[in-house]
């Protein structure tokens, strides 16, 4: 079982450490590689400075479950590549690097329409790569339209 979690190359955040921190803790069999992008790099299990595009995306289609910020090319990336994806936006109010909520915005956004998994505890990641929630189904073909329409939506408001 294979986890990938990214925060795109801005930098992780302590809620997005910690989480990653307490499932590795609780999944030592669990393989996982975290793109922790800029700054001091955390100690999480798998915790790389930065992947290449590539490199990553590979990474992601390989993986039973994505974790990543909600920025809009990670969640992208990963929705294309695994389809099982749980998103914890950085908050605004929590100081974690954003000047508004826009990432909370789009990860509602999509949540609400079964493409993504908006999550805050570890217990929720873990219950995903358990399955104890239905997973997400991939979504190759019907993705790049349903996330456009999702985003003019989203614009329109």
């Amino acid at each position: 079982m294979k986890l990938v979690a990214t925060v795109g190359t801005t930098g992780t955040f302590s809620r997005f450490s910690r989480l990653l921190t307490e499932v590795a803790d609780a999944r030592p069999d669990l393989e996982i590689v975290f793109q922790a992008g800029r700054g001091t790099l955390p100690k999480v299990r798998g915790a790389v400075a930065f992947l290449p595009r590539e490199v990553l995306v590979q990474h992601m289609a390989s993986a039973t479950l994505v974790v990543c910020h909600g920025g809009s090319g990670s969640v992208r990336d990963a929705l294309r590549a695994c389809g099982n994806v749980a998103v914890m936006p950085r908050r605004a109010g929590a100081g974690e690097g954003v000047v508004d909520d826009h990432q909370l915005d789009l990860a509602r956004a999509l949540d609400a329409r079964g493409l993504v998994r908006v999550v805050s505890e570890s217990a929720e990641v873990l219950r995903l790569l358990d399955g104890t929630q239905n997973r997400l189904a991939r979504r190759e073909s019907a993705l790049p339209a349903a996330v456009v329409r999702t985003l003019e939506e989203l614009m329109r408001r």
